[in-house]
């Protein structure tokens, strides 16, 4: 697969003349807003609050990319998709992409905030990530969905055109995984005939992250149903008034979508707020291609997001217009409770109960073009959007709510004219915030804005200021940095193509991690916490079972010996009202772990934790938990599989190390016939890695047998007393650095 990188060295410096930057001022003082806005033809942009419970992020170390759909992909959808990614960290590393329930890694693609990267995905429903077709619907999806991680944190978007139809979808990382979701997509107008028509569709595809992962599509209205096929191959056409469940695994992905030419007029927008709930993390991904838009004049275009789950959204938004007509800028509120206030602008204009939608009108906004929306209870608001007057430039957008505080201060953005030739960059900022542009092809500064003095002595924590850059024809790949943290969105206005993207938005939360994980501490009976974090924290303070048991001001936590869900909450100074909660991490007695969790103990952070060690000249000999086996077999757990790549890999760069491959048995059987079977298992590990290209001399295998069980997993075969989860467990491969 080719890969395309971008260098840059921000060094001399150049006025563009005919440039436009506009000024927005949102001031938010006591929840009163008063809008100062001075505009210019073409704007479109998202503002986000200030007073939200949660904010989300683009920002993250891994992300999950369920398949976009389209019924018909090259008819007049998407001629070509690509997928671009982008960081603020300097650091040079690298990217895995992996391709559904593939555990093999499929590029490794190198990024900094210097190397942002356009990775070509390919032509219509051949486009990785891509499916369509009415016989892929309502089945389990191996082979389609996108998985990206990486040490550092990054951004990635994908981006899909046509002549005529433009898509950009940002995936949300970390933030964007959870189990409780209310789907939207671009409001549709009644036009049964001409045009794309027969190819216009709206889809859900959602994509798990975990093995044995139920997913439940509820809470549909009249006149929705979706499509595909039953196992016997005859095609499927099935009312979906009742629940839908299916049974996916790691990396599978599962699509439902809606045909528009079935639609009944009066029922076409009855998709909206659909339930989508899981047992385990998933990602979700929402869209219309291609989408009547709410106009019934006609005209078509392509409108994809991913969007976040429940408890991730949050109460207040702020929209702003784009320069489509009244009838096509039409926001729809989707509510996730009962009995939901609806406000505009502090007025309120609906009562909602959850799955219901409020739809807004284009003649809602003000004269400013903007729209305050506010709800006693968390909503999502899909915005349908468009850069020109025509009646066939759509776009959507998934508005993200307001947050007080805000992620990167460096975002580049590779390729920027790849949809169209009429770009904006959508700034978002504090009043004090210097804001840098640059083109990063010849090296030269395109525009400064310098911070507002006259604002500095006033309560800067309620005032917001957007800044709009035209980007000129010429620009190709930008870079945008500030003096402090600031959101960032591109929106497309050209032709017949309308679309926009949030390249940054907020601040990640950050992830905790289990020193060698989670099996670590089965190993050895205690167990070392660390703290990812995307940005730095003046005081972290550490829960267990939701109360405070120990401040520290360094992102780590030792010797943790006792029962119970953990998880860490970081301070920020620049923003010292918004608590930045991590995951949470439960430890647990092991009769309490189910067999199905077993996997995940040994695949949690290993692959970094053995670099580290690699690394760290000081370590002593040091052994990682990693593998796990089928039991009396000597081959792997399929989710030890994809572990056992990145160890593979990790000795590809470092050449110098040479490992001891230590395999172990559960204690059923005797002792002599597990001697047997863990050399073997502990020479299929080695022999894979030969075959791999890892030399023979820096490999050894050793058989343990059973008489070395982890230390939380002792117990007595020879009475039954031992549970699925403690054989499972010692059921395992460990590795020793040999120095």
């Amino acid at each position: 697969m080719r890969v395309r990188t971008f260098f840059v060295s921000l060094t001399k410096k150049l006025n563009f003349k005919e440039q436009s930057l506009d000024l927005i001022k949102i001031k938010t003082q006591n929840m009163n807003f008063n809008y100062s806005f001075f505009s210019k033809k073409g704007l479109l942009i998202l503002l986000l609050t200030v007073f939200s419970r949660f904010c989300f992020s683009q920002l993250s170390n891994i992300h999950y990319i369920p398949p976009i759909f389209a019924q018909n992909a090259l008819e007049g959808v998407i001629d070509e998709a690509s997928l671009f990614l982008s960081t603020p960290y300097d650091t040079i590393f690298y990217v895995k992409l992996y391709e559904g329930t593939d555990y093999k890694v499929k590029d490794s693609i190198k990024l900094s905030s210097t190397t942002p990267v356009r990775l070509p995905l390919g032509k219509g429903a051949d486009a990785m990530g891509v499916v369509e077709g009415l016989e892929n619907l309502n089945k389990k999806i191996d082979n389609e969905g996108i998985k990206l991680t990486a040490e550092f944190p990054f951004f990635a978007n994908i981006r899909t055109k046509q002549k005529s139809q433009g898509g950009s979808l940002t995936s949300k990382g970390q933030a964007g995984l959870g189990t409780e979701f209310r789907t939207g997509r671009m409001l549709s107008g009644f036009n049964p005939t001409g045009g794309l028509h027969d190819n216009s569709s709206h889809f859900i595809s959602v994509m798990a992250t975990k093995n044995n992962t139920r997913v439940t599509f509820s809470d549909f209205k009249r006149g929705v149903y979706f499509h595909g096929t039953k196992a016997s191959g005859k095609k499927l056409k099935q009312f979906t008034t009742l629940d839908h469940t299916v049974t996916l695994d790691a990396g599978q992905s599962y699509i439902i979508a809606e045909i528009e030419k079935e639609f009944t007029e009066g029922e076409q927008n009855n998709g909206f707020g659909i339930y989508v709930s899981s047992t385990k993390p998933i990602a979700v991904d929402i869209g219309s291609a291609v989408s009547s838009n709410p106009s019934k004049e006609g005209g078509w275009d392509v409108g994809i997001d991913q969007i976040v789950p429940i408890n991730n959204i949050s109460n207040e938004y702020i929209l702003i217009k784009g320069e489509g007509t009244p009838a096509i800028e039409r926001p729809v509120v989707v509510a996730t409770e009962d009995n939901t206030q609806v406000s505009l602008n502090g007025i309120s204009v609906a009562t909602l109960k959850a799955g219901d939608i409020h739809v807004f009108f284009g003649k809602d906004f003000s004269a400013e073009k903007n729209m305050y929306i506010s709800a006693n209870k968390p909503i999502y608001i899909y915005q349908t959007i468009a850069g020109s007057k025509a009646e066939k430039t759509c776009g959507l957008n998934f508005v993200p709510p307001l947050c007080e505080c805000i992620s990167a201060n460096s975002v580049s953005i590779p390729n920027i004219k790849y949809i169209g030739d009429n770009i904006f960059i959508n700034i978002i900022g504090k009043p004090y915030t210097d804001v840098h542009i640059y083109d990063t092809d010849k090296n030269i500064l395109l525009h400064t804005h310098e911070q507002e003095e006259s604002n500095l002595n006033k309560d800067l924590k309620l005032d917001w200021y957007t800044y709009k850059y035209h980007v000129p024809k010429e620009v190709n790949n930008i870079q945008i940095k500030s003096t402090e943290a600031i959101s960032v969105s591109m929106t497309v206005q050209s032709g017949a193509i309308g679309a926009g993207a949030y390249f940054s938005g907020f601040t990640p939360s950050p992830i905790l991690v289990p020193r060698g994980g989670i099996a670590a501490y089965y190993k050895k009976g205690s167990i070392d916490f660390d703290l990812k974090q995307y940005k730095k924290f003046r005081i972290f303070k550490w829960y267990k079972d939701g109360k405070l048991i120990q401040e520290t001001k360094t992102p780590h936590l030792t010797n943790i010996t006792e029962f119970g869900e953990y998880y860490v909450v970081g301070v920020d100074k620049s923003c010292p009202k918004h608590m930045f909660k991590s995951n949470t991490i439960k430890i647990q007695g092991i009769k309490e772990v189910v067999l199905e969790d077993v996997q995940d103990l040994f695949t949690d952070e290993v692959d970094h934790e053995l670099e580290k060690a690699i690394i760290d000249d000081k370590a002593d000999p040091v052994i990682l938990v990693n593998l796990n086996y089928e039991y009396n077999k000597a081959e792997l757990v399929k989710e030890s599989i994809p572990v056992m790549e990145e160890i593979i890999t990790i000795l590809k760069k470092h050449k110098e190390i040479k490992i001891n491959i230590l395999a172990h048995t559960d204690c059923k059987g005797s002792a002599d016939y597990n001697l047997a079977l863990s050399q073997k298992r502990a020479d299929y590990v080695m022999n894979h890695m030969i075959e791999e290209g890892i030399s023979a001399d820096r490999l050894k295998a050793i058989g343990m047998g059973e008489g070395s069980p982890l230390k939380m997993t002792e117990c007595d075969c020879d009475k039954n007393a031992c549970t699925e989860a403690q054989l499972a467990l010692n059921r395992r491969s460990e590795f020793v650095i040999i120095k």
